[in-house]
């Protein structure tokens, strides 16, 4: 792990592993990421304090190449080894940060394309990974759930008091990371994530942000009921 992490905090490191990731089993690539993920919080520490670490693009797109050169079985087992590496507050840190609320929305934003695939062409087992999938980001869900409003606070107002101001995440990534959560959750959660993420936008007393929070919730297609 040290010596992984050594290497893609540099950008000659990084785009050396790019440039060899298809040289690497499928195995491999899964190890990669899942090493990548045990090290988000470390990594986007040292991105935002130090002037010659790998810019965020480069990880970003580390992430991105692995993520999608897993099917969805091995992608199941990286999601697991996430939500077991990583305490309730961990994840919740994690959301909060550049690096980690993209890497989490990259990671459901491929298994939501497999529900995207036609549906007739499916196999039994695809119908099987697909619910198992949905298990398992429905439990990812009701832990995130619970960093939602620590996220809001982080993307739109810049604060966290447990990060440095370099590490925090935008209202950019917020939409992508809210979308990818919801397309991953049930209907209940998905009404759950709307009520929070309205709540948070009454608290700032702001009408502007309340329209803005409104009409995500709107192109999303979803209600704050």
């Amino acid at each position: 792990d040290v010596f992984f992490y050594n290497l893609i905090v540099i950008a000659k490191g990084s785009k050396l592993v790019l440039r060899c990731l298809h040289l690497l089993s499928v195995d491999r690539a899964q190890d990669m990421l899942m090493l990548v993920i045990r090290c988000l919080l470390p990594l986007a520490y040292y991105l935002a304090n130090n002037k010659n670490a790998a810019g965020m693009e480069l990880l970003v797109q580390l992430l991105v190449k692995l993520v999608y050169t897993m099917d969805l079985v091995q992608l199941l087992a990286v999601l697991e080894h996430l939500a077991a590496t990583y305490s309730d507050g961990g994840l919740h840190l994690l959301m909060c940060t550049k690096l980690g609320a993209l890497a989490l929305a990259a990671l459901l934003r491929r298994g939501h394309e497999e529900y995207m695939k036609d549906e007739t062409l499916r196999t039994a087992q695809d119908n099987e990974q697909l619910m198992m999938w949905a298990a398992a980001c429905q439990r990812l869900t009701v832990r995130m759930l619970g960093g939602l409003d620590a996220l809001f606070i982080a993307a739109t107002q810049g604060t966290n008091t447990a990060l440095p101001a370099a590490m925090i995440t935008d209202s950019e990534i917020l939409v992508d990371l809210v979308y990818e959560l919801g397309a991953n959750a049930n209907v209940d959660q998905r009404n759950q994530i709307s009520r929070q993420l309205a709540a948070c936008a009454l608290r700032t007393g702001s009408q502007e942000v309340q329209a803005q929070v409104s009409q995500l919730l709107l192109s999303l297609n979803w209600t704050a009921s």
